[in-house]
């Protein structure tokens, strides 16, 4: 997928077939409270439940450069055009649970308040980062602690090796956690997974048993106003999507992110389409363009299976529209 004159090449030919799904939504600028379900009916269209769900386990965004101070004058103008409740200051108020077992308890525990399985298996992994990083070698860290530690996980795992973790997660979501013998059963089916890593050794303070758990989180642990949650009326299959402005998510990895149009003096994408769309073939020059273009390319390299953008119809002509679709865009229109 082309965002310019120089084409970006992903290495995660995992979701290859997806080369001619890369989509710019079109919508009326009046109108930007219809690209989100817009996506989020897309995502589905694109995607199985069990990739759904491993998405969520990844990180599902819509990011925009501005978060906050909206105004009328110039739609949109920031992400609170596309999501009202959005506050760029929310925080996630997320424990930090002290030992392995309490991992799986807050995961648990996290189920059973939003009844979403990814983020249970998300802290178990969280869970497994803490505990190789500490028996590695010479206490370094060989994965990157993040909110999205299945995909750090699998990083170090060959195909059949992820698999046996992807099994072995699911079968944790519902395992016995009530007694020192059945921690003691997860601790040797931990062993196995552990053992993928290079480690065979796991008895550590990290590892031991405890009667009660910490921190465990409620229905609050979530900054809520930051999601869109979509359940398609005939199907009843559901997406969250997760809203973040550009400097949050740099350095993430997403599954699948959508690029909103803001606006900062000038809108952020249409100024430099021209650029975007390879029309102009030339190298973008002066500091705002370049800014732009490089918050542009932060968003639009977070995602390891799909991206897209979302920009007013008035801001592409037939013949940008064109040049978009020449270089591999999927330009649609939202009704």
């Amino acid at each position: 997928m082309s965002v310019g004159v120089t084409q970006m090449r992903g290495t995660n030919s995992q979701y290859a077939e997806l080369n001619d799904k890369h989509t710019i939504f079109l919508f009326d600028k009046n109108s930007p409270y219809q690209v989100l379900p817009a996506f989020a009916q897309y995502l589905l269209s694109c995607f199985t439940d069990e990739e759904i769900c491993v998405g969520r386990s990844i990180g599902i965004f819509s990011v925009g450069q501005v978060g906050k101070d909206a105004d009328d004058k110039n739609i949109p103008h920031s992400i609170t055009h596309y999501l009202p409740t959005f506050k760029s200051t929310a925080k996630t108020k997320s424990p930090r649970p002290q030992n392995l077992l309490n991992h799986f308890r807050v995961g648990r525990n996290e189920y059973m308040a939003t009844l979403d399985s990814a983020q249970q298996i998300n802290w178990i992994c969280m869970g497994l980062c803490r505990l190789i990083n500490l028996l590695s070698n010479n206490g370094e860290k060989r994965i990157h602690e993040s909110r999205y530690s299945l995909n750090a996980l699998c990083r170090d795992l060959a195909f059949e090796q992820q698999k046996i973790l992807r099994t072995q997660l699911l079968s944790w979501c519902d395992a016995d956690l009530s007694s020192p013998t059945a921690w003691a059963t997860r601790l040797d089916e931990v062993r196995c997974i552990i053992s993928m890593f290079g480690i065979t050794r796991i008895d550590c303070d990290f590892t031991s048993w405890s009667p009660t758990g910490d921190n465990l989180p409620g229905k609050d642990a979530t900054a809520t106003e930051n999601i869109f949650s979509y359940k398609d009326p005939e199907s009843s299959r559901s997406v969250e999507i997760e809203l973040s402005t550009i400097h949050s998510v740099k350095g993430e990895t997403h599954f699948a992110t959508l690029l909103l149009e803001t606006f900062y003096r000038k809108h952020n994408i249409a100024s430099v389409l021209e650029f975007l769309s390879g029309l102009n073939k030339k190298s973008a020059t002066g500091k705002e363009k370049l800014y732009r273009m490089k918050c542009n390319y932060v968003a639009l390299t977070r995602a390891q299976a799909l991206i897209c953008i979302a920009i007013p119809r008035d801001f592409v002509d037939s013949v940008c529209e064109k040049a978009l679709e020449e270089i591999g865009w999927n330009v649609v229109t939202i009704a």
